[in-house]
């Protein structure tokens, strides 16, 4: 089951979306990879979740 805490920071059309885990539609769209990341791990951390990177392949590349 998604847990609506944690954040997922993912590749988008146009750049990185930062979307809350079960969900499909972005909070937002950032241009560059840090500036989506800096986001995911702000929310994540006000919401008390964990925030995840997930790379172009589908890995996860670091998470906090």
């Amino acid at each position: 089951m998604p847990d609506e805490r944690n954040i997922w920071c993912v590749t988008s059309k146009g750049g990185w979306a930062v979307k809350r885990e079960g969900f499909s539609t972005p909070l937002r769209v950032y241009n560059s990879r840090d500036e989506a990341w800096r986001a995911a791990k702000q929310l994540a951390t006000q919401g008390h979740g964990h925030a995840f990177l997930q790379e172009l392949d589908g890995k996860i590349r670091d998470q906090a």
